[in-house]
């Protein structure tokens, strides 16, 4: 059973995400072969922005982790960022999914989750927002 989560991001992260690429997300065929651009079932190009967060941990400790967010957008939802730069996602969600393998008895045995981000927008991060307070658009 699939789960999905709105993403604080002022109480998630010790800062706003850093940009670092946009990528084509690719679609995939039966045989394992890349296959183009995903594309969502209304046929919305598919994007995957790969992001520096730092993730405020246990006891204080700030933990950085790339993370990759699918967003769905008719182009390049990152032109005009350049790597480095500060931003914001606007509709952050993480999602969690059950992970199952068939048994040869039929019966499927859960044998882990998978985890995903994905956002509506993203736009340069203006300089508030990040320590409890949400930002304000403009």
């Amino acid at each position: 059973m699939a789960q999905n989560f709105k993403v604080d991001q002022a109480g998630t992260f010790a800062g706003p995400l850093v940009f670092i690429q946009c990528v084509e997300k690719r679609a995939i065929n039966a045989a394992g072969q890349s296959a183009g651009q995903a594309k969502t079932n209304d046929g919305t190009p598919k994007w995957e922005l790969h992001l520096l967060g730092l993730f405020n941990g246990f006891g204080g400790q700030i933990t950085p982790e790339v993370i990759k967010v699918g967003i769905a957008s008719v182009k390049n939802p990152a032109e005009g960022l350049s790597p480095q730069t500060p931003v914001i996602l606007d509709g952050l969600e993480l999602g969690v999914m059950e992970k199952t393998k068939r048994l040869p008895s039929g019966e499927e045995k859960i044998i882990g989750v998978n985890v995903w981000h994905r956002a509506e927008g993203i736009r340069p991060f203006s300089g508030q927002g990040v320590r409890g307070k949400s930002e304000t658009a403009a």
